[in-house]
C-alpha cells in the first residue's frame, strides 16, 4: 500500500510513543507504514536522516530510552546495517516491548535468533494491508502508544471462504427446491422415480458436510 499522505514529523513529546528502528534503504516501504499508523493515531519516532555520528548516536539513544516500545524493520538491509543492530541490540538491553516485522522472507543470523526469535515477530510480506495493521494493532506493546480510541480492526477479505460459503448457500438452495417441488427436482436432477429423498439428503450432506471441513481447514487464514 502506498500512503496518500507524507509522515508527520517524528513524535517529540513526553506520552508514551513507538520508536521504529529501519534501514534507509526502506526508507518508502517504512514510511508507508509510519504513516499510516500516525494517521491511525500512533506516536511514533523515526530518524529522518539525521547525519551519524556522536550527537546522532546520543539523541537516538535517548530517544530509544524514552520509548515505551521498539519496532525493527527487518530487511537485508536492515541486517547490514550496523547502526540498526545497535538499536535493536540497545532496545533489548533496555528491555523494551519489542517487535520485529519483517518486511522481506529474511532469515535471522544464529545470533540473532538466539536473542530475538521469541520477539513478536510479523511477517509483512505474506500479508494483505488489512491483515498487517490488524495484527499490528493487536499487540499489546503498542497499548498507551496511541491518542484516542484504539483503532478499529479493518475487514479482511478472503475470496476463497466467500466462494464456499456461496457454494453451501447453492446446495441449500437445491435442498429447499427438492422439497418444496419433488416431480420438477426430479426431472431436474436426473433422479428416479421413488427414490427416498431424506435417506438420499442425508448422505449427500454427510459427504459434503466432510468436505467443506476439508476446505476451511486448508482455507488461507
Amino acid at each position: 500500500m502506498s500512503a496518500q499522505f507524507k509522515p508527520l514529523s517524528p513524535y517529540e513529546g513526553n506520552e508514551p510513543y513507538v520508536f521504529v528502528s529501519y534501514s534507509h534503504g526502506n526508507k518508502q516501504e517504512v514510511s508507508d507504514i509510519i504513516a499510516q499508523m500516525q494517521k491511525d493515531g500512533y506516536r511514533v519516532w523515526y530518524d529522518e536522516g539525521v547525519t551519524p555520528g556522536r550527537e546522532w548516536a546520543k539523541y537516538v539513544a535517548e530517544r530509544l530510552r524514552n520509548a515505551s516500545c521498539c519496532i525493527s524493520m527487518i530487511s537485508g538491509d536492515y541486517l547490514n546495517s550496523s547502526n540498526c543492530l545497535d538499536e535493536m541490540e540497545y532496545a533489548r538491553d533496555l528491555e523494551k516491548n519489542r517487535f520485529l516485522i519483517y518486511l522481506t522472507r529474511t532469515p535471522l543470523p544464529p545470533d540473532l535468533q538466539l536473542r530475538h526469535n521469541r520477539n513478536f515477530a510479523i511477517h509483512k510480506y505474506r500479508l494483505s494491508d488489512a491483515e498487517f495493521y490488524n495484527m499490528l494493532y493487536s499487540a499489546e506493546g503498542l497499548v498507551g502508544c496511541s491518542s484516542g480510541d484504539t483503532p478499529k480492526m479493518r475487514r479482511v477479505f478472503h475470496p476463497f471462504r466467500v466462494m464456499l460459503y456461496i457454494l453451501l448457500a447453492a446446495l441449500l438452495c437445491a435442498v429447499i427446491f427438492m422439497l418444496l417441488k419433488p416431480a420438477e427436482a426430479e426431472k431436474l436432477f436426473h433422479l428416479p422415480k421413488g427414490f427416498r429423498l431424506a435417506k438420499y439428503l442425508s448422505t449427500e450432506l454427510n459427504k459434503f458436510t466432510k468436505w467443506f471441513r476439508h476446505l476451511l481447514k486448508s482455507a488461507p487464514r
